[in-house]
């Protein structure tokens, strides 16, 4: 027991004495203690940094992260806005491949009924239509144009267009036409452009006719005989004198009612403008077929010309007979009623199409 006691106070004794020792130990070396200061420091930086780079690197995934949603977001709204263009557009090529399909369906009745009528209307149907349709232009260019040329190769080309079909009926058709091609042939052709060309050159010719300036002789004035001036009183007898004196200053000549007023000279173009203008519309009724209009114009431009111009001269004398030669042409020929169309409709009749 004793021996155990010595032994722990012993070891307690060094212990004390161990401690001072290194405290004054401790004490006594500054250098050491300033290195583990500035470790501490260090240590504390490090620590400071690690924190500093962690929130910044939080910070910026969490940027990046709300990026990336907003993205993600608008990418989802497009998504949808895409997905409703795609269904509008769908919706749209539904109504179009419906659309198609009504009218391929009403084709396909137009083309039966198209058949069905192909298939009642034969060939020759065609050409017969073809055929009343020449004779119907004929008919119009005779009554409103007077082209006589143009109706007669109608009518041939209907007359042909008929032959090629072998169909006993149509024999009153051939009659009728070829009974119009002789009276369309027989009948005069007027050569509009000719007379046209004709009426241009008289009225260049009048600006060149020779205007006639000479007076009319008056007709002899009867007066009657006296005896002798002597033989009647002073005063009857200076009277007479006065009288003759009187009648040699102002002279009076009579022309008859129907005849055309003189021309003064400073109204000359006046009336080489009235003869244009004559000749003017008788060209617009050769033009139109105005046989009245034509004959008025050549009629009057006629009648000026042998008022006031001297006849003697060449070309007074020319222009008057191509005037006379113009007025001989008769635009209008006779009408005449194509006995075809009648025939076409006999024969529709008959077979009980209109």
């Amino acid at each position: 027991m004793p021996d155990t006691l010595d032994e722990s106070s012993v070891k307690n004794n060094m212990v004390a004495e161990s401690l001072p020792n290194r405290e004054a130990v401790s004490r006594g070396n500054p250098k050491r203690r300033g290195t583990a200061m500035w470790g501490k420091f260090f240590l504390a930086g490090i620590l400071l940094a690690l924190v500093l780079v962690s929130g910044y690197s939080g910070y910026q995934a969490w940027r990046i992260n709300a990026v990336l949603t907003n993205a993600i977001e608008s990418l989802h709204e497009q998504m949808e806005q895409q997905q409703g263009d795609i269904a509008s557009a769908q919706d749209a090529v539904a109504e179009v491949q419906q659309a198609l399909k009504n009218v391929n369906q009403t084709v396909a009745q137009q083309g039966q009924q198209f058949q069905e009528w192909r298939t009642e209307h034969s060939q020759g149907g065609w050409k017969i239509a073809e055929a009343q349709y020449l004779v119907k232009m004929a008919h119009d260019q005779l009554q409103f144009m007077h082209n006589i040329p143009l109706a007669i190769t109608l009518l041939q080309a209907a007359s042909q267009t008929i032959q090629q079909l072998n169909d006993a009926n149509l024999a009153p058709i051939l009659q009728a036409l070829n009974t119009d091609l002789i009276a369309l042939q027989q009948l005069p052709i007027v050569d509009v452009s000719a007379v046209y060309s004709r009426l241009l050159r008289v009225n260049k010719a009048l600006d060149i006719l020779p205007l006639t300036v000479a007076v009319p002789s008056a007709a002899p004035q009867v007066i009657p005989a006296v005896t002798s001036i002597e033989a009647l009183p002073w005063w009857r007898a200076a009277a007479m004198n006065t009288w003759r004196s009187l009648q040699q200053v102002v002279k009076v000549h009579y022309t008859p009612g129907n005849t055309l007023p003189f021309i003064l000279p400073e109204q000359q173009h006046y009336l080489y403008q009235n003869l244009h203008a004559q000749l003017e519309n008788a060209m617009w009724a050769a033009l139109h077929y105005e046989e009245s209009i034509y004959q008025a114009s050549l009629e009057q431009t006629h009648m000026w010309v042998r008022q006031y111009f001297v006849q003697d001269a060449e070309v007074t004398k020319n222009t008057l007979a191509e005037l006379a030669a113009l007025q001989a042409i008769h635009l209008q020929s006779p009408l005449l009623t194509l006995s075809a169309l009648p025939a076409f409709q006999a024969y529709f009749a008959q077979n009980g199409n209109t």
